[in-house]
């Protein structure tokens, strides 16, 4: 991305976000031992791609799958004791590249429905956030698991059983990435979306 389209104010906008989402993945230990300094991980994080025409989707999240997703869960004290095997991600939702930027539409559009429903309802632009989006999600934007809802990532299936899904909640020892029923309806859930 160029930025050309971009006010001046806007781009130093962009640009504060970029390093502003980057900082807090370093300072929760992502790129350490791979880079000796911030300004050296900050070299490798792509511009935030241009937002999305629908501007229900105006959350930039940035994703890096560099650190391994029981990694990450660990750094950030989100519980899971699983690692990547555990999830299965359709080829079409499977990341282009291990750093990237997605647009999430933080706001309730799928309060209480199935993730199944979820899916279906949404056109080919929207898709549902896998594991490891949902997790970088959570780390930067942490007041997204408030209320007891429960987020659900319907791009990430349990391999040994598809009938269920990724999810995080909170639990009384903090939050936690388990899995919820693919095809049940729960009042307290919401299954995030990202454009395209």
């Amino acid at each position: 991305m160029d930025g050309s389209y971009l006010s001046s104010a806007e781009q130093t906008r962009i640009l504060d976000v970029r390093a502003a989402q980057a900082r807090v993945l370093w300072n929760h230990g992502w790129g350490r031992g791979r880079y000796t300094t911030f300004e050296g991980y900050l070299s490798t994080i792509p511009q935030i791609s241009r937002p999305p025409w629908d501007s229900r989707f105006s959350t930039p999240v940035l994703v890096d799958t560099a650190t391994r997703l029981c990694d990450a869960c660990r750094l950030t004290g989100i519980s899971f004791g699983g690692d990547e095997s555990i999830f299965t991600i359709p080829p079409s939702r499977a990341p282009d590249a291990e750093v990237y930027w997605i647009w999430v539409c933080s706001r309730p559009t799928n309060a209480g429905m199935a993730p199944f429903h979820a899916v279906q309802l949404h056109n080919n632009f929207e898709k549902t956030l896998i594991a490891y989006e949902g997790v970088a999600y959570l780390i930067q934007y942490p007041m997204a698991l408030s209320g007891g809802v429960k987020l659900c990532f319907a791009g990430s299936r349990l391999c040994s059983f598809p009938a269920y899904c990724a999810c995080l909640l909170e639990t009384e020892e903090g939050p936690a990435l388990g899995v919820t029923e693919f095809c049940k309806a729960d009042s307290e859930q919401e299954t995030l979306l990202r454009w395209g």
